[in-house]
């Protein structure tokens, strides 16, 4: 009888230590979602208040990467780095906050252009007012605050 109690207890003991990792896990991510919000929340007050901070940059992370339009019915690659310029350093956190839009948006904006404009720099920097434009006009929808004050692209592959 002494062996069986044995045997169970250990399969308790490690279901015990499974839980406690998991309920510690989602623990963490809960106490990381308020943390953000907390910041998102900071940020928004400091701004209503009428504190002018620095402007700052944002990087759009990844990447982007998508197809865009050629001359007959072909698609060419393109692959661009986007850095923003913003109103306030606390503008990144609505900007974090809202990047899927802003990356849906700019894959809305190349698949839009004209066939080949993308290989000129004319056709770049047309590119580039388009989605400061969007940017801004998105970032106003959002969050009340034409957040977005100018777009760089610091890397542009297009092939």
């Amino acid at each position: 009888m002494k062996k069986l109690s044995t045997l169970l207890l250990i399969p308790a003991f490690f279901f015990s230590a499974t839980m406690s990792v998991e309920v510690a896990a989602s623990g963490a991510s809960a106490i990381a979602k308020q943390n953000k919000e907390r910041q998102a929340k900071e940020a928004t007050a400091k701004l209503k208040s009428g504190l002018k901070a620095k402007s700052g940059y944002i990087k759009l992370s990844p990447d982007i990467r998508t197809q865009y339009p050629l001359k007959r019915n072909k698609v060419g690659y393109l692959n661009v780095a986007i850095q923003l310029k913003l109103e306030t350093e606390l503008s990144g956190v609505h900007v974090e906050e809202h990047q899927p839009a802003i990356h849906q948006a700019f894959v809305e904006l190349v698949s839009s252009q004209p066939p080949g404009s993308l290989r000129t720099i004319k056709g770049r920097e047309m590119l580039r007012g388009q989605a400061k434009q969007k940017f801004k006009t998105i970032m106003k929808e959002l969050t009340g605050e034409e957040v977005v004050t100018e777009v760089y692209f610091t890397k542009f592959l297009a092939r």
